[in-house]
């Protein structure tokens, strides 16, 4: 599930409102989402660069005036879906994917989720080129970044072991942490 990008404003872990119940499944997202529709078509599909989705995605946005940074010209969207295209073949080629941080140093890279009321996993709008990469490469372990969870979920974070709330806390995110997306 992706989560708009508004709701993550705030600099709080425990997150009040609404964010949670207006949320995309990922099923969706994987058929709509450009990144995920360039690789499928580019990779799998061997359709050319400049006949995909995509391509025409960062076209579209440049002729509106609002090109994504990176994608200002028609050039430099060809480097950036070529770059997306290493980005893929160097994760094939190790069969894993890293958190961002070991990639590049860069914690910005990580695949961002954050946790509903009830505890359900949905997916921010970070990290999406190593997420649908993971996702067609089937890849097993999908290392992710818990950016924030929904108070109402806190009475069940404090019955995790622990006597001080960050220790719970802390038992917690290793409990979640460990099984796979």
């Amino acid at each position: 599930m992706f989560v708009p990008k508004n709701i993550r404003k705030r600099g709080y872990f425990f997150r009040s409102g609404d964010w949670d119940t207006n949320f995309n499944p990922l099923v969706n997202v994987m058929r709509t989402d450009h990144r995920y529709q360039f690789y499928q078509q580019h990779i799998f599909e061997n359709v050319r660069l400049d006949d995909t989705d995509a391509f025409r995605y960062h076209m579209r946005r440049l002729e509106q005036g609002r090109p994504r940074r990176g994608f200002e010209t028609e050039e430099l969207i060809r480097i950036g879906l070529q770059r997306h295209v290493k980005l893929f073949r160097d994760i094939e080629r190790a069969g894993k994917l890293l958190p961002g941080s070991e990639v590049d140093g860069q914690r910005r890279n990580e695949i961002g989720c954050v946790l509903g009321r009830d505890g359900r996993l949905m997916k921010l709008a970070n990290g999406n080129n190593r997420f649908a990469i993971a996702l067609l490469l089937e890849i097993d372990t999908i290392p992710i970044q818990i950016d924030f969870v929904h108070v109402n979920y806190i009475p069940t974070i404090l019955d995790y072991p622990g006597k001080i709330p960050c220790r719970k806390i802390n038992n917690f995110l290793d409990d979640i942490l460990s099984p796979q997306i």
